[in-house]
């Protein structure tokens, strides 16, 4: 737990 919240995180600042 926390690996994919991180990967998640990327994609949303990707997304911005």
């Amino acid at each position: 737990a926390g690996q994919g919240a991180l990967v998640l995180n990327i994609l949303t600042k990707y997304s911005e």
